[in-house]
């Protein structure tokens, strides 16, 4: 690596860690795990952070003597456009939310 190409790498190299979060759309492609893609990147579940009102949930609820099974959340679906904000360095993804 010569001078030139050290300095623009040293620059880079600042310039990315001085930007904390990147902000990017990404699209679902599996729910169990949960598996997105960006472009051509796919993301792998363990980098993934998904909120709660994100995940299927279902809850039993009972009145008198009825019981219901009601489903709170659906959940992300395969095919589901989402926003993702990557950490600096790519260390983890966060889904924000869904579109």
């Amino acid at each position: 690596m010569n001078l030139a190409e050290a300095i623009k790498q040293c620059s880079m190299d600042a310039w990315e860690t001085s930007v904390p979060c990147d902000v990017m759309l990404g699209v679902v492609t599996g729910t169990d795990p949960v598996k997105i893609t960006i472009g051509e990147i796919k993301i792998p579940a363990e980098l993934l952070y998904v909120p709660e009102h994100l995940t299927y949930r279902e809850e039993e609820i009972k009145l008198g003597v009825y019981e219901r099974t009601v489903v709170i959340n659906k959940g992300l679906s395969a095919g589901d456009e989402v926003i993702v904000m990557r950490k600096s360095g790519g260390g983890g993804y966060a889904v924000i939310g869904k579109l």
